[in-house]
């Protein structure tokens, strides 16, 4: 009856052993897939950095496109106006020599 007990014994040891060794690489492979993960959201979260980096100095260049082809326009529309009250200052001139070559007549 011993000779049973301490085979129990050692069963119930090595038993305990392998549920023991068992968990412990459980537990080592869920810390490796931790740090996987990690790993990933770190990388997921660089890539939406990049990303965003690339879509705004895109969007800056734009801006500044639109800025520059604006400013163009003002300065466009600056001279058009200086010209049209060039134009309307000329008419009158015209139209006051005109007029004055109509009354020496």
């Amino acid at each position: 009856m011993k000779v049973l007990i301490v085979a129990l014994k050692t069963e119930l040891d090595n038993v305990r052993e392998i549920h023991r060794l068992e968990s412990a690489s459980q537990e080592e492979l869920i810390k490796e897939l931790r740090l996987k993960l990690e790993e990933a959201e770190k990388k997921s979260t660089q890539d939406q950095d990049e990303k965003t980096a690339q879509v705004i100095e895109s969007l800056q260049s734009e801006l500044i496109e639109k800025q520059q082809a604006l400013e163009e326009a003002q300065r466009n529309e600056h001279a058009d106006q200086q010209f049209r009250e060039r134009s309307v200052n000329l008419e009158h001139q015209i139209a006051e020599l005109v007029q004055h070559s109509f009354l020496k007549i």
